[in-house]
């Protein structure tokens, strides 16, 4: 007699082992390896796509690192030739391509441009929305927001003051803030996509002006950038 039990154990093992060799091979921008991970998906049942699914638990408890994969663009490579002032359409421009919406910088600030200033949340808001990506603004975000989000395999825009020191962040007439694109964390770290170069955590300011994907800031020198006002003010706009 056929034990189906042990069978179906034998089965569920092989494919496992095989599985895991699927994904050890797995190359980001491999359009078959995408498509491939897409059908998985959705084929899914839903209990295993649930943030409370117990493999993603395993997964966190682990202790790796989260991170996803998001196009990036300096904003210094704008045709606009006003660049210098266009990180928050640059970071806007790596979320509407993350989602396939836009191929480049300079298509997406086509877009911005025609609704209001760089500067401008509501214009970003507008233009995110447009390409029909849902995008909210939220001045109450706190590091647990981030982790939720990347953990959910979507990057966050975020806001922070990079001028001025650690301990005394400021906001003046010359420059009130600047704009990341947070594609990752760990325990101590944030991984994020700076449009502008190398951000000086410390110090303030950028410590060149180099390209700046998946670079890697403490969160303790962070928090005092972001948080400003206390825990749980962070400035971020949440995309789907």
């Amino acid at each position: 007699m056929i034990n189906w039990l042990l069978l179906s154990s034998v089965i569920c093992f092989h494919l496992m082992l095989d599985l895991l060799k699927f994904f050890e091979h797995f190359r980001f921008g491999n359009p078959y390896h995408h498509a491939a991970i897409a059908q998985l998906q959705e084929d899914l049942p839903q209990n295993l796509k649930d943030e409370d699914a117990l493999w993603l638990q395993s997964w966190k408890a682990a202790g790796i690192e989260q991170q996803v994969h998001a196009p990036y663009y300096h904003q210094l490579s704008s045709r606009s030739g006003y660049g210098f002032r266009e990180c928050f359409s640059a970071v806007a421009a790596m979320a509407a391509a993350f989602y396939s919406r836009v191929e480049s910088f300079d298509a997406y600030n086509r877009i911005r441009e025609d609704i209001g200033d760089t500067t401008s949340i509501d214009a970003q808001l507008t233009a995110l929305r447009s390409l029909g990506i849902s995008a909210e603004f939220r001045a109450d975000g706190t590091f647990e927001d981030l982790e939720n989000e990347i953990d959910a395999g979507r990057p966050i825009i975020v806001m922070y003051l990079h001028r001025g020191s650690v301990s005394d962040p400021v906001c003046n007439d010359d420059s009130c803030g600047h704009v990341l694109l947070v594609v990752g964390y760990n325990r101590e770290e944030l991984i994020v996509h700076d449009p502008m170069g190398m951000p000086d955590m410390i110090k303030g300011g950028h410590k060149n002006n180099d390209r700046a994907d998946y670079v890697r800031i403490r969160r303790q020198a962070f928090k005092p950038r972001w948080e400003v006002e206390g825990d749980g003010t962070g400035w971020m706009i949440i995309t789907q």
